[in-house]
């Protein structure tokens, strides 16, 4: 679940560069370090994530556009009870999840119960691809 995960948040935020020397660097990096794991994806999607300060000897312009870091003490907030405030709203549901241990007892219950469908993707993804 997105809790489990803000485990791992402060470790992912030490391990990744302050910036990049170009957009290409920051896209590599991304696929490198397996953030991202297809490069079409990556070649999409970091452009947005990105942006050049020319400042005069920055070796690395190209930087993060929002800084994940200050955002913390608002983490847990963000997510306690967001499974049960998607069950409870109306319309529709519907989960794109990586495997089935993805899902929370709110949201297994949800997919038991009907009201919410699932849909797991198992597909190996490569690097390169």
């Amino acid at each position: 679940s997105a809790m489990d995960a803000l485990q791992s948040m402060q470790t992912y935020l030490s391990t990744r560069p302050s910036g990049f020397p170009s957009l290409e660097a920051g896209i590599e990096w991304h696929v490198r370090s397996r953030t991202l794991r297809n490069s079409v994806s990556a070649r999409t999607s970091v452009p947005a994530l990105l942006h050049h300060d020319p400042r005069e000897g920055d070796a690395r312009p190209w930087k993060w556009r929002t800084d994940l870091a200050s955002t913390h003490p608002f983490w847990e907030d963000w997510f306690q009870g967001l499974s049960d405030k998607f069950l409870g709203a109306k319309g529709g549901k519907l989960l794109l999840l990586a495997g089935t241990d993805r899902l929370d007892t709110a949201l297994t219950i949800g997919q038991m119960q009907g009201t919410v469908f699932a849909y797991f993707h198992f597909a190996r993804l490569s690097v390169g691809s």
